[in-house]
C-alpha cells in the first residue's frame, strides 16, 4: 500500500533511485534541532528552516541562499554566527 502523504512517481520510474535529491535525513541530528528551535519560540520556526540552520553548522558556513529575509536574518547558527543573506533584498 503507497504511503499517503509520499508524492507519486512517474509511471515506469517507481523504485528507482534518484541521485539528485538530497538526502539528509539518516544524518540528522534532531536532540540538538529542537534545542535550537527552543530558542525562537516567538516565532514559526519550520522544519525545512530548521534543516537549513543545521546544514550550515554541519558545513561550517553562514552562506545562504534564501528569500526567506526576516526569519535568516533573526537566526543564528547554534554558535552564535549570524547567516549572510546571498540574496539582496528587494
Amino acid at each position: 500500500m503507497p504511503c499517503p502523504n509520499r508524492a507519486q512517481e512517474p509511471p515506469g520510474r517507481q523504485g528507482e533511485v534518484h541521485h539528485d535529491a538530497l538526502l539528509v535525513g539518516a544524518d540528522l541530528d534532531l536532540p540538538a534541532m529542537r534545542m535550537w528551535r527552543e530558542r525562537y519560540e516567538d516565532r514559526e520556526v519550520d522544519f525545512a528552516d530548521q534543516t537549513l540552520v543545521w546544514l550550515g553548522d554541519e558545513r561550517r558556513t553562514n552562506l545562504i541562499a534564501t528569500t526567506d529575509f526576516d526569519d535568516f536574518e533573526a537566526y543564528r547558527l547554534p554558535n552564535g554566527k549570524p547567516f549572510k543573506i546571498l540574496i539582496a533584498r528587494p
